[in-house]
């Protein structure tokens, strides 16, 4: 079973790696390599500063208009573009620090679910398209659902090889060519033909699932509110993604059926509300877990 996560917008420096992956590293059974479409990368990031410019002082305004953040943020995003590097020195999985990554844990895996991880695992970027567990980037910050036009748009366009004569196109647009491809080498590697895809619907668009004939399991994750309703409540939902997951990685799912018995930090199967075969699967919980 494919595993499909979002990258979060919050990242660590410098990740440190646990034991259990050393151990997987100084045997050779695992190593870390580099981002298989950096080139891409590298070419995107040269856009975005013949966009925005070098000079800090001139550039946040247009960074600010483009990506829709504080002033505060936009100087960090300056500062990445600057600084970035092809030749990352982070450890992908172990360098987002969300949600997401916070129910994963991988800082915690086994060496069976590292050497499952390195298989199966993989994170949806809008800067490096789709991401090993083990490959090693650079700090940044752009998202998928970023909305480009004019010579912008263009430019984009010719880093990603991806023609597109819409003025106005999303990087998961111009990405989904590239990481659909990629990804149908994953399936060839597959012992199911099931994607659990734990991206958010944002990130989602970027691969064509109808084209790679995957079938998706993308269950949902509800709590139940005040007034006695269940709600997808944003932050526990997210750390929910990342606990299926791991929870994937441990019984080794290739199917729904095995991820019907995730039972993690309270979560039950609605089997009602459910279609279990189907890859329709929905988790309601009725209280926080004890701190």
């Amino acid at each position: 079973m494919l595993i499909l996560l979002s990258p979060s917008k919050t990242m660590s420096l410098s990740p440190a790696h646990p034991r259990a992956l050393n151990q997987l590293l100084e045997r050779g059974e695992l190593s870390t390599q580099p981002a298989e479409m950096s080139v891409r990368s590298q070419a995107i990031i040269a856009t975005l500063l013949r966009h925005v410019g070098e000079d800090e002082g001139r550039s946040i305004d247009p960074i600010r208009a483009l990506m829709g953040v504080s002033e505060r943020l936009a100087r960090g995003v300056h500062q990445g573009l600057l600084s970035w590097r092809q030749e990352g020195a982070q450890t992908a999985i172990l360098s987002y620090t969300g949600d997401v990554f916070k129910g994963l844990n991988p800082t915690e895996w086994s060496e069976g679910e590292w050497a499952r991880a390195h298989a199966q695992l993989r994170v949806l970027s809008g800067l490096y398209g789709v991401l090993t567990p083990l490959a090693q980037i650079s700090s940044y910050r752009l998202e998928m659902g970023l909305s480009c036009q004019g010579e912008l748009a263009r430019g984009l366009s010719q880093a990603l090889k991806a023609p597109s004569s819409a003025e106005k196109v999303s990087l998961a647009q111009l990405w989904r060519p590239l990481i659909t491809q990629r990804i149908q080498a994953d399936k060839a590697t597959l012992t199911s033909g099931w994607a659990l895809n734990l991206s958010s619907q944002e990130y989602s668009q970027a691969v064509d699932f109808h084209a790679l004939k995957l079938s998706v399991c993308a269950p949902r994750f509800l709590d139940l509110g005040p007034k006695g309703d269940y709600k997808i409540v944003s932050r526990y939902a997210k750390r929910a993604r990342g606990l299926m997951a791991r929870y994937a990685l441990s019984v080794e799912a290739s199917t729904p059926q095995d991820l019907a018995g995730f039972n993690l930090e309270g979560y039950q199967l609605a089997e009602a509300e459910s279609r279990v075969e189907e890859g329709a699967l929905t988790f309601k919980r009725d209280a926080l877990p004890s701190p």
